[in-house]
């Protein structure tokens, strides 16, 4: 009999392939993104401060993802508890997290990102919520840990592959030095040979004269 996954199994199974798959991406931050939550989180936050309209309450976020809603707040105090809070949702529900990630509220350029996060940083600083300051500094110091690791990676690939080539032009080397090896002792039979039957022939033989093939040969008699 065919066992039948719950739906909510099949949502998780997919949610988490959805955000494992962001492990290879070339943004550090992305990468950061889908492997921690609480990280996550932290740019719901910013992406919804980000996304008011001239200082009006029509906000772009909300908009699009109208379940945030019940966990942001602007209350100044209440910056860890909402964390906290968006934290345990994205953990629990990775098909949200995933498309939070794949929406253009987050998967945006590095550079904008960056200013994003400065921007918040000091709107955070001057309300005192020390919380989400060390939560931005953590983020910063998670990416760049991805950076160090992929740049260490990098340089043991070029390693690697200089070893290969190195260890390929060796065997090339070799197996040229045998070839030539070979090629002089079949020389130097043939040679053996022809002086054998005529000792006085004073013609060359390979632009080499016979009288030098002589001396080559004598010692190998």
């Amino acid at each position: 009999m065919m066992n039948i996954l719950p739906r909510t199994e099949k949502t998780l199974f997919t949610g988490n392939r959805r955000l494992a798959s962001w492990a290879s991406h070339s943004d550090p931050y992305m990468v950061v993104l889908s492997e921690q939550a609480q990280f996550l989180a932290l740019e719901v936050v910013i992406a919804y401060l980000s996304a008011f309209r001239d200082g009006s309450r029509n906000n772009t976020f909300l908009r699009a993802h109208g379940w945030a809603k019940n966990f942001l707040s602007n209350r100044k105090g209440s910056e860890a508890a909402m964390l906290r809070g968006l934290t345990t949702y994205l953990f629990r529900n990775p098909r949200q997290a995933a498309l939070i990630l794949e929406s253009e509220h987050l998967l945006i350029a590095r550079d904008e990102r960056e200013h994003r996060l400065r921007r918040a940083y000091d709107y955070f600083a001057r309300r005192g919520s020390q919380h989400i300051l060390d939560m931005i500094e953590c983020y910063q110091n998670a990416v760049y840990l991805v950076e160090e690791e992929r740049q260490h990676e990098a340089a043991l690939l070029a390693a690697r592959k200089r070893n290969q080539l190195a260890r390929l032009k060796r065997l090339v080397a070799r197996i040229k030095a045998s070839k030539a090896q070979q090629n002089f002792t079949v020389v130097l039979d043939r040679m053996k040979t022809l002086l054998a039957l005529d000792a006085k022939r004073t013609e060359t033989v390979a632009g080499v004269d016979l009288l030098h093939w002589r001396y080559l040969v004598s010692p190998l008699e």
